[in-house]
């Protein structure tokens, strides 16, 4: 269109020239102006031809973009379950897919645990369960939970139980050793803990580093469990608290805050004065609490007396 107008003008300033010029040659200018819209209209088709080639370019790319989705998907979620090699992640939406990790390339450095926020690599689109080829640990167990403000949860299988340790095979079939001397049980009525029992076991300290030597243990952060749940107490009020027991070491009545210790590890609260005035020191107590053991802040909701601590009761 701009063109048009172009040769328009051109030729409407060549006759207007030719009118008020009394010597004008009328075949030369004639030729110029043949000459100017031949130019003009050869540049418009150049124009025309640069643009007809980058719509091109810039709809093949945008079909090799779909082809390249549609061959190859992602999906990130958070592991909710890990069941032989299938695991099903939730995504942030709330939904939930089932992923087949028999033939795929797991994260070398981390576990795929419930718990852990996980990105799949597929090919095509996902199906009711989708084979994946790749499995990488966006961030472990641990490091999901520190993130969402919450203590970690290892979910497995009692294989072993002292009065002082529990060992608990995660569903990958690796057993992890932790401390019980402090541990709150929540089982079901008449319910003890055993040698397969399914648990759900909140901890501190790490099961993501190798296993340390005796004289390190404290240093490297050796896994201890504050409270054990049994499958079957699973959504009973106990279960979705979160609860520590220990000594009470000292209490502070003028900043309202106390700290109760546990097994090589000490824990301080802030609380209310009407929980601090309740409480002495030696009390063996059960805290509910909000918040993350390993964050500041945390807050002692409520302090009982208890007798009965561990498993080895």
């Amino acid at each position: 269109m701009k063109k048009k107008l172009l040769v328009t003008c051109i030729l409407a300033m060549t006759v207007a020239a030719a009118a008020c010029g009394k010597k004008d040659d009328t075949a030369e200018t004639e030729a110029f102006v043949e000459s100017t819209v031949e130019e003009t209209e050869a540049e418009a088709e150049e124009e025309s031809e640069a643009e007809s080639k980058e719509a091109g370019e810039a709809q093949a790319e945008a079909s090799d973009d779909e082809e390249y989705i549609e061959d190859e998907g992602y999906y990130e979620g958070t592991v909710t379950s890990v069941n032989g090699k299938q695991i099903t992640l939730q995504g942030p939406d709330g939904s939930s897919f089932v992923f087949d990790i028999t033939n795929a390339e797991l994260d070398p450095d981390y576990d795929v645990l419930p718990g852990a926020l996980v990105d799949v690599s597929y090919d095509g689109a996902k199906a009711d369960v989708t084979p994946v080829t790749e499995v990488s640990v966006v961030m472990s167990l641990e490091q999901q939970a520190d993130s969402l403000g919450k203590d970690p949860v290892l979910v497995g299988t009692i294989t072993d139980m002292t009065p002082s340790e529990i060992t608990v095979t995660d569903p990958n079939g690796k057993a992890h050793e932790l401390s019980s001397v402090m541990a709150y049980v929540v089982a079901g009525s008449g319910e003890e803990l055993n040698v397969g029992t399914e648990v759900d076991v909140t901890y501190v300290g790490t099961i993501d580093e190798e296993e340390p030597d005796a004289e390190d243990e404290e240093a490297m952060g050796a896994p201890i469990a504050i409270k054990i749940v049994t499958a079957a107490a699973r959504g009973s009020e106990e279960a979705s608290q979160n609860i520590i027991v220990g000594s009470v070491n000292y209490v502070d009545t003028e900043t309202n805050t106390f700290m109760i210790d546990g097994d090589s590890m000490s824990f301080e609260f802030a609380c209310s004065p009407e929980i601090a005035g309740s409480i002495s020191e030696g009390n063996t107590v059960k805290v509910v609490y909000d918040g993350c053991l390993y964050q500041r802040g945390v807050t002692a909701v409520s302090v009982t007396p208890v007798s009965i601590v561990g498993t080895g009761r």
